[in-house]
């Protein structure tokens, strides 16, 4: 009964909460966690005996610890890197980038992963905002991993993908080492 009055004053609140694993309406969002899907899955979903930790918001562009100067230079050069990215992915990328998102758990991954964790065993996934063309067929983000060995040294690493959406399915054409340490 508490259950029931709960989500029914969340309706009128006009809160409505999303379960784990729930896919999103919104076509565009839709779309979004079908690119964040796709790349876990072909990018950091390789050793099955990880877990993969995924932030609960986007970051704010492709570098690490929130330092964004000379992001503008960067994108900039996208076009120069990425042979065939539309002006419209960089620019959707520029835009979607300027304030972090929140994020849920709604990717459809292979990898065990948990949401939002500071699991220390866990290889940690921080990921961009997704730039979508005008015709959500191509995709630039940017994902970056935070890992740990068993000796306990960690180290960083981030990445630009290029996806392009072939016969439904979402597939990395692309990708360029942005930092390292």
């Amino acid at each position: 009964m508490k259950q029931l009055l709960l989500l029914l004053a969340l309706l009128l609140a006009g809160c409505t909460p999303r379960a784990a694993g729930v896919v999103p309406t919104d076509p565009v969002e839709k779309e979004e966690y079908a690119v964040y899907s796709a790349l876990i899955n072909s990018r950091f979903s390789q050793n099955p005996f990880d877990t993969l930790s995924i932030d609960s918001q986007t970051t704010r562009g492709c570098h690490p610890f929130e330092k964004i100067e000379g992001q503008a230079e960067s994108l900039k050069e996208i076009g120069l890197i990425f042979q065939g990215v539309e002006r419209s992915t960089i620019a959707r990328y520029e835009d979607k980038n300027k304030v972090k998102h929140p994020l849920t758990d709604s990717f459809s991954l292979v990898a065990r992963h948990v949401f939002d964790s500071s699991e220390h065993d866990a290889t940690q996934v921080m990921l961009s905002a997704v730039g979508l063309n005008d015709a959500s067929d191509q995709a630039l983000v940017c994902a970056g991993i935070f890992a740990t060995s068993s000796s306990g040294l960690g180290f960083t690493i981030g990445h630009y993908f290029l996806l392009q959406k072939e016969n439904g399915v979402w597939v990395v054409k692309d990708q360029r080492q942005v930092w390292i340490s």
